[in-house]
């Protein structure tokens, strides 16, 4: 049970950066993330005064049911707190996750029992409940009510109608993020998470002893030195491209999650702007979308015609939701977005989205955008939405930026980037013929990651590899890349057709990683008889760290000359 607690705890600390919209969708998260989250943290006082209380046993049961989706359970649990012991210090968070549990359970009469309870918190006199608990209360509230009318409950279709469109609503998810932040925190202080670390350090450290004296005798040669930083010029190169497709992945999951894309350097809100108020509209307005797109449409319209400086996020949010309905009004809204609003953050989201939206108007915008406009940034992202079309006029901008020396540097990479993305085999093929009159060593690179993903696209490595041509550094590059794939008879191929040094350096390398009985062989001939003297050592270098039979014969053999 102990471990179930920490694995728990640690999936909610994974999460519990996200925006309060996602609360709702993940349980772990969502008790990490509610009002009594900080309080039931565990480590320093206030956990002892915690485990003094006579319902704390009951409730910290409640909220390991959570964690594991037993949502019946937990209901009970907490119901179990409010009538055994309502005086507890837990009692309101107990309320409030019996609300919650009744909500994921899902059913239509789950959801009216949690609207009851909510509705018995915020009217009983007699409990002192936090602005931060009404605040969440309210916001759960919403979400409950907002199912409910998708179901046919007139009363609550009403009230979301209230909420979506009233610009005087208490925040009600005001804090989330500050209580998030000091959950992180505090449970990381705690007991089980600290003991974890220790045993973690521990047995690392254990390790490392066994090894260290190894370790250390292999870093000081000049063959490793060698090999890791021909390692971490490629793992550079790849992380380059990796790091952007991992951000863009990440960047589309949090989109999806939260309503709202992420951007780098996003500017600082001000602190006077009250974003709960917006939050809470926004749960409200996408509830009526699901349940009546077009009522909600005009009250999008009027969000995104706001410009003072405390909507920025809730523009940003309506954006997002605009997209969801594919429609000739949906575009235009965006193009305006994305043509007026004063928040360069605004803008580019609604240049993203506009990718899913479609049509002509959007696609004209987009191309406009990607060639000509003052803002690389907003350019790069008209350039992802191109490169997601499947319209050829899309796809001949962008061969266009790519395939032009005049193009903003910045802006060139990034076409070829998508191109080299693209699942369609013309394009890829396009970009492979492009290739060689690619001006700068950095874009040659942008386009061999790009491609690293494709499909059989080793023997297309292995030809720049061992194109004289190309500068070296090139080579080194699509060699580091065809190596994933590439057989070893290819491996063999290319080392025969080489004279650089520093490319035979890295074949050196490439086989001493492989298994096969072929690459023990090469090695053994490159130690036994290159030319090389450099060369030579580093083959023999890696043949001592194999346990090959063979390797071992030729090491003695090289002994005894």
């Amino acid at each position: 049970m102990k471990v179930l607690r920490l694995s728990t705890l640690l999936a909610g600390l994974a999460l519990v950066g996200a925006a309060p919209a996602r609360a709702a969708a993940v349980p772990v998260q969502a008790a990490a993330l509610a009002p009594g989250a900080r309080a039931a943290a565990p480590g320093g006082a206030r956990d002892d005064a915690r485990r003094q209380d006579p319902a704390d046993s009951l409730y910290r049961a409640g909220r390991e049911a959570l964690g594991r989706g037993d949502f019946r359970q937990a209901e009970t649990l907490f119901r179990r707190i409010t009538a055994t012991y309502p005086k507890s210090s837990v009692a309101n968070e107990a309320v409030y996750f019996q609300a919650f549990a009744l909500y994921r359970a899902g059913g239509t009469s789950d959801l009216q029992r949690a609207r009851q309870v909510l509705q018995a918190l915020r009217a009983d006199t007699t409990r002192v409940v936090t602005a931060a608990l009404r605040r969440d209360a309210l916001s759960l509230d919403t979400r409950v009510c907002g199912e409910l009318a998708r179901r046919g409950d007139e009363n609550c279709a009403r009230i979301v109608r209230q909420r979506a469109d009233s610009g005087g609503l208490g925040a009600a998810v005001r804090g989330v993020v500050d209580v998030a932040v000091s959950s992180t925190a505090e449970a990381l202080a705690s007991v089980e998470v600290q003991r974890a670390l220790v045993d973690a350090q521990v047995a690392a450290a254990q390790a490392g002893r066994e090894g260290a004296r190894a370790a250390a005798q292999a870093m000081e040669s000049p063959e490793v030195q060698r090999a890791i930083a021909d390692a971490g010029r490629e793992a550079a190169r790849a992380a380059q491209d990796g790091l952007r497709a991992g951000a863009e992945a990440m960047r589309h999951m949090a989109v999806e999650m939260n309503g709202m894309a992420t951007s780098p350097g996003r500017t600082r809100r001000n602190p006077n702007c009250r974003d709960a108020d917006d939050d809470e509209r926004v749960i409200a307005i996408n509830a009526l979308q699901q349940m009546d797109a077009e009522r909600a449409m005009p009250i999008l319209r009027k969000v995104l015609a706001r410009r003072d400086e405390c909507s920025e996020t809730l523009r940003r949010r309506a954006v997002f939701l605009v997209a969801q309905k594919k429609s000739p009004e949906s575009a235009e809204l965006l193009v305006s977005a994305a043509r007026t609003d004063p928040n360069t953050e605004v803008r580019e989201e609604a240049v993203h989205w506009l990718s899913r939206v479609g049509g002509d108007r959007a696609l004209d915008f987009l191309r406009d955008v990607a060639r000509s406009d003052t803002s690389v940034a907003l350019r790069k992202r008209a350039i992802y939405s191109l490169a997601q079309s499947k319209e050829p006029r899309a796809r001949e901008t962008l061969r266009a930026l790519a395939s032009t020396s005049g193009t903003t540097p910045e802006v060139r990479s990034e076409a070829i980037y998508w191109i080299g993305r693209s699942s369609d085999a013309a394009d890829v093929q396009w970009l492979r013929q492009l290739f060689p009159s690619l001006e700068t060593r950095e874009l040659k690179e942008r386009a061999l990651g790009a491609l690293s993903r494709q499909k059989d696209i080793a023997p297309f490595m292995m030809d720049v590899a061992r194109d004289t041509r190309e500068p070296i550094e090139v080579r080194k590059s699509a060699l580091g890349w065809a190596v994933r794939s590439a057989t070893v008879p290819q491996l063999t191929a290319l080392w025969d057709a080489t004279k650089e040094k520093e490319l035979k350096e890295s074949l050196v390398l490439a086989l001493s990683r492989r298994k096969e009985p072929e690459a023990l062989d090469k090695l053994i001939a490159i130690a036994r008889s290159d030319a090389d003297r450099d060369v030579r050592k580093s083959a023999v270098f890696w043949l001592t760290r194999s346990n090959e039979p063979r390797a071992l014969a030729f090491l003695q053999e090289l002994i005894e000359r």
